[in-house]
């Protein structure tokens, strides 16, 4: 089930993840505070018999302080409770329109306390906060200050997360173009944060140096490994894509990783990683098609892919490349994990053979042999070269790069994407 307000509710978590350093009494005062008043909220959606939206709100009171006796209170009445009662939306709608202005008003408090630049982050979440609460005017306008402020300081990260938020808390402005210049200078001058509009998905945009308006480019996906340095990775791509007229996109996908930690994944409700855990290439697929439609409407993105991955995020690469190559331009998998998730159903290609593919591994890949006493990178890409025949892809190559350790080898991706293109 997709959680109400989720996207908001991201940064919600930066101010969860920093609970322990809210040392200074004045945050920890307002802290009690807002989580008072979410209390009250949590206590009559428990004697209206909406448990669902309780206990969501119930989640985020504890975030700011699980201790208060109106949390403690709160948390009794709701565990009283079963399931939603009938009318449960509607009990919870009423209560909301009455606690949303003073829940926001508390957090307005903790969003204008003063703070270190090194914990704007989590301020900014107190703001964003207070918007779903209530999305007023003047908050709207200081989360657009918040942004700004951060993209001025070279702070992308925060940013692109805070752009998401506000975006999705004004999705009116949003539709109106409201914030595309920034989001256009962001992804110009680094990495915009795109959402994906079919799930919580989102993936870090960069736009070459000569984008232009109405003209089309060429798309390069790549996806991060276990790290999930999805940022990190992207910066590497661009450094190696220098003037190269094509458009990078880094998703920040779940089936890369072994374990899906919160604090690797802050863009995300731990709930979220909860739901999708069992799913992941499910969630993935969708939400990276959702981002890759945005990313054609808005910059000219052409509509066949290349995509790359490093180690776990072959995953995606590989299931992308055999579960829909008519999207396909070309994939370069690098050092990358195979393991056939989300191909069960995949069908072999027309008889053109499908896209062109280059598999490239390491001759010192520290993985080469054996990844944690399971097969390792050599024998995994032997089982993904296979399955591809099967497929009858006919176009597939295979290179292992001298040298080269466990490595996303941005260069010879690039290489890749150049003799593809060049190929017309």
């Amino acid at each position: 089930m997709r959680v109400p307000y989720a996207g908001v509710l991201v940064l919600l978590l930066a101010a969860s993840a920093s609970a322990k350093d809210a040392s200074a009494p004045a945050e920890a005062k307002a802290r009690t505070e807002a989580a008072n008043e979410i209390a009250s909220f949590v206590t009559a959606c428990a004697q209206g018999g909406a448990k669902s939206e309780g206990q969501r709100a119930l989640d985020e009171a504890r975030s700011l302080d699980a201790s208060g006796p109106g949390v403690k209170a709160a948390t009794t009445a709701l565990d009283a409770l079963t399931e939603d009662a009938s009318g449960a939306g509607d009990v919870a709608a009423t209560a909301r329109k009455s606690a949303g202005p003073k829940v926001a008003k508390a957090y307005d408090k903790l969003s204008s306390l003063d703070h270190d630049a090194k914990d704007a982050a989590r301020f900014d979440g107190y703001l964003f906060s207070a918007i779903r609460w209530e999305p007023t005017k003047g908050r709207l306008g200081r989360a657009q200050k918040a942004v700004d402020e951060a993209a001025r300081a070279n702070r992308t990260e925060d940013a692109g997360r805070n752009l998401v938020q506000l975006k999705r808390a004004d999705a009116e402005g949003a539709a109106a173009g409201r914030y595309d210049k920034l989001e256009l200078d962001l992804a110009t001058k680094d990495f915009c944060l795109l959402a994906s509009p079919v799930n919580e998905l989102v993936a870090w945009v960069s736009l070459p140096r000569d984008w232009a308006k109405g003209k089309s480019y060429p798309i390069l996906v790549g996806v991060d490994g276990a790290g999930s340095n999805f940022l990190g990775y992207g910066r590497g791509s661009k450094g190696a894509r220098a003037s190269r007229s094509v458009i990078l996109v880094c998703p920040c996908t779940l089936a890369n990783t072994n374990e899906l930690k919160p604090e690797t994944y802050p863009w995300y409700h731990p709930s979220l990683l909860v739901e999708w855990n069992g799913k992941r290439i499910e969630f993935d697929g969708k939400g990276v098609d959702g981002v890759l439609d945005v990313v054609r409407k808005r910059f000219g993105g052409e509509e066949k892919i290349f995509v790359t991955g490093f180690s776990g995020g072959g995953n995606y690469t590989y299931y992308k490349l055999m579960s829909d190559p008519a999207h396909v331009r070309g994939a370069c998998p690098a050092c990358a994990n195979y393991g056939g998730m989300g191909l069960e159903g995949a069908t072999p290609v027309g008889a053109d053979g499908g896209p062109v593919v280059q598999l490239m591994t390491g001759q010192k890949d520290q993985f080469r042999d054996a990844v944690n006493g399971a097969p390792g990178i050599e024998a995994q890409t032997d089982a993904a070269q296979k399955a591809l025949a099967d497929l009858q892809f006919r176009h597939v190559t295979r290179v292992m790069v001298p040298g080269a350790g466990h490595d996303a080898l941005h260069g010879k991706v690039w290489e890749f994407v150049d003799r593809v293109l060049g190929g017309k």
